[in-house]
């Protein structure tokens, strides 16, 4: 279950994944701790080094606290970092997109229209 985390006390932990190296049932994907600090600035320019070093395929932030009303430990997912994935088409993107496909559908009427 980990460590008990006092009551004042918040700690940041990364942790790194890695797919096995050879594609054997035997091996594992596994999450690794990779280290822990009580320094927010500090866990977030470590997993952006991580993550520019390539070496992972994903790198998570964690931030762990004692919920003092429940009386037990809360780990939230801050950040995750995924250099596996393929570039997405982000919502800008779309936007953007549906705007000139608005725009053409326009132009090619206004067109249309104009040569009858």
């Amino acid at each position: 279950m980990g460590r008990a985390i006092p009551a004042n006390e918040i700690e940041y932990i990364i942790y790194t994944f890695e797919f096995p190296k050879n594609n054997k049932a035997s091996e594992k994907n596994r999450w690794k701790k990779y280290m822990s600090t009580e320094n927010q600035d500090i866990a977030i320019k470590e997993a952006e080094k991580l993550n520019s070093s390539n070496k992972f395929q994903k790198i998570e932030i964690k931030k762990k606290f004692m919920d003092k009303k429940k009386g037990r430990n809360v780990d939230v997912t801050l950040k995750i970092f995924d250099n596996n994935s393929s570039p997405t088409f982000g919502t800008k993107s779309m936007i953007a997109a549906i705007a000139i496909c608005g725009i053409l559908t326009f132009v090619a009427t206004y067109y249309i229209i104009q040569l009858q």
